[in-house]
């Protein structure tokens, strides 16, 4: 499970991930960094040290205090930005993918049942990723390295300390079967009185004409006492369970008091080093005291998931994306044989054709295979036996899009959307072009930033659906490369311009800072993003990222007279000068005018000019 999960998270979402980790772990250290400092300041006292001599450890707590402070503040962020980050994989994925499936499916998992995955179990694999997993990497550190220090101080006491740790771990796992059991019973609970419950919303308009009927009211009560009853009895085992957990913990913490009692008392142990042990054990208990917690999120978190699989690996509908495209659009059925269930309506042997071009009706009585027909002709469901083929090919050979861009069909009970009327006339737009798509996404970064490219934020621009995106796009990370090479020839433009013009230097200069002006966004995507791969020369950077290099360069040397070696080297200096301010620019820190900057770049390259030749350049 956390495998798949972890597959699930963007680029981004791993990146946070860890940095969440690591400042965890950092604030559990420093906790305990500060009771080191607290026992030094002791320990000074009780061998009469002046109060100078002190002032270094209250400086030490001090920053100590303001340091946890940023490392709780930044674990706190980055393990949101990592839990929001999987929920969004999550939803955009079961969107995409529910699409795809049968209209079976939807006879099988229940409306009521779906609702509740897309959010009660993906918010769980959120309290997995940003709660669970940043903070165990963290707990076990802190736990390892207090069980190193106090084994540096007594190896057998630290040992009679740890003992109970396995014994209390083991005992969660034996118990975690029947955990998962207990938590999938009350979740089946939950889903089916939402399921109920959707229905009987739905069914009320037919409920109040049959007053007198109350079979569907007392079913849902009962659905309702049964969530009742089986959410008491998961409270119940999980607080039996983990009050089990701490007590054996408690136990062991015990064990170390009186046995460190009985080592002081026989002179085996200093009592400054027992005080220690029986301060600093808590901090060792503290991270396992916290698998409580983690043990919740995971029993939540292995039924969410069996759930959320259902969805995220199931079948779909075979498409071939590279398949034919007939050129006709008459249609026919040869031998087919269908049914939606093994004792329902069986459609046997069915053959009949549609020529293009002609007005065909298809007459027969209810429950007669009218409307099953057009399911099958729409693919909805696949065919047990024989073919319909679209212009003389089997449809399952043509690609789903354009199956579905041949056929226009209304529904008997039509459903809008909670929009305007445009708005739902628009969902049968076919669509948007690549450039289109980009272009949406360059719009969305200019307005909120480049973390606002989302696939539902996109399709929502485009009056279209994510599906639209990811028949372009392999993935998001493909997208986000494009936008960043659009916005790259958006600034490539200005460039080129301005090396045409005689003091190309200086003009490039002004044109890349005016970009940072006219787009901040776009620039801080360009060139304020980390790097792609690590680059520890500054003469490396360089020609990667300025897309301008080269041309710079002969420019300088032509007008001047310098050496490539002294023009690289002048033309560095240059773009440090101009890249800070423009990212002060971009920043809206300072906005310089033209003449600022003209003074400002003619003023740095002739201080640069005289320093490198020894001359005077203008």
């Amino acid at each position: 499970m956390f495998r798949e999960m972890l597959k699930l998270l963007t680029k981004t979402g791993k990146r946070d991930l860890i940095i969440s980790s690591v400042f965890f772990a950092l604030y559990g250290l420093s906790s305990i960094a500060m009771i080191v400092i607290v026992f030094s300041i002791l320990f000074q006292i009780f061998y009469g040290t002046s109060l100078d001599m002190l002032y270094k450890y209250f400086i030490a707590i001090g920053l100590l205090v303001v340091f946890k402070g940023i490392c709780n503040m930044v674990a706190d962020m980055k393990k949101h930005s990592a839990g929001f980050d999987i929920v969004q994989q999550i939803r955009e994925r079961m969107i995409i993918k529910l699409k795809k499936f049968s209209l079976g499916f939807y006879t099988n998992e229940r409306l009521g049942e779906i609702n509740t995955i897309l959010h009660k179990d993906v918010d769980n694999m959120s309290l997995v990723v940003g709660h669970m997993w940043s903070r165990m990497f963290g707990d076990f550190l802190i736990g390892a390295v207090v069980f190193v220090g106090l084994a540096n101080i007594d190896i057998k006491l630290a040992l009679i300390m740890a003992v109970s740790v396995p014994i209390a771990l083991a005992f969660l796992y034996m118990t975690i079967k029947q955990s998962e059991k207990i938590e999938n019973q009350n979740n089946s609970a939950l889903l089916d009185m939402v399921s109920l419950f959707v229905e009987y919303v739905r069914g009320i308009p037919v409920l109040k004409s049959f007053s007198n009927n109350k079979s569907l009211d007392n079913e849902l009560m009962n659905k309702t006492k049964k969530f009742g009853e089986t959410s008491k009895s998961a409270s119940r085992f999980k607080a039996k369970q983990l009050s089990i957990f701490g007590f054996l913990l408690d136990i062991g913490y015990l064990v170390l008091l009186i046995a460190g009692t009985i080592f002081v008392v026989k002179g085996n142990l200093d009592v400054l080093n027992f005080i220690i042990f029986a301060v600093i054990s808590k901090e060792f208990y503290k991270p396992f005291a916290s698998m409580e917690q983690h043990y919740m999120y995971y029993v939540s978190a292995v039924d969410s998931y069996e759930r959320l699989s259902r969805i995220l690996y199931a079948d779909v509908i075979p498409d071939k994306v590279d398949g034919i495209v007939p050129k006709d659009n008459d249609i026919a059925f040869e031998n087919i044989g269908f049914s939606y269930e093994k004792d329902e309506f069986k459609m046997e042997k069915l053959s009949f054709s549609i020529a293009e071009k002609r007005v065909t009706a298809l007459v027969g009585e209810s429950g007669s295979g009218k409307t099953t027909i057009t399911n099958l002709l729409l693919r909805f469901y696949d065919v047990h036996k024989g073919k319909i083929t679209l212009g003389g090919t089997d449809i399952r050979d043509i690609p789903y899009d354009e199956l579905l861009d041949r056929i226009s069909i209304v529904m008997q009970n039509v459903q809008l959307f909670d929009n305007t009327i445009e708005e739902n006339i628009r969902v049968g737009k076919k669509g948007a072009t690549k450039e289109e798509i980009i272009e949406a996404c360059l719009d969305l970064v200019r307005e909120e930033g480049k973390s606002a490219v989302t696939a539902r934020a996109v399709a929502a621009r485009l009056k279209s659906s994510p599906k639209v995106i990811f028949g372009l796009f392999d993935s998001m990370e493909e997208l986000n490369k494009a936008i960043v090479i659009a916005a790259e020839e958006t600034f490539v433009r200005q460039v080129e311009v301005a090396l045409q013009e005689e003091k190309a230097f200086r003009a490039v200069g002004i044109a890349y800072i005016r970009f940072a002006a006219e787009e901040p966004q776009l620039f801080q995507l360009i060139f304020m993003n980390e790097p792609e791969r690590a680059i520890h020369q500054f003469s490396e950077f360089l020609p990667i990222k300025d897309y301008s290099y080269e041309k710079m360069i002969l420019s300088i040397q032509e007008e001047y007279g310098l050496s490539r070696q002294l023009s690289e080297q002048l033309y560095q200096h240059l773009f440090i000068y101009s890249h800070g301010i423009a990212s002060m620019t971009a920043a809206g820190i300072y906005r310089f005018s033209p003449a600022e900057l003209t003074s400002m770049l003619t003023q740095v390259f002739t201080a640069l000019i005289k320093e490198l030749l020894g001359g005077n350049h203008d």
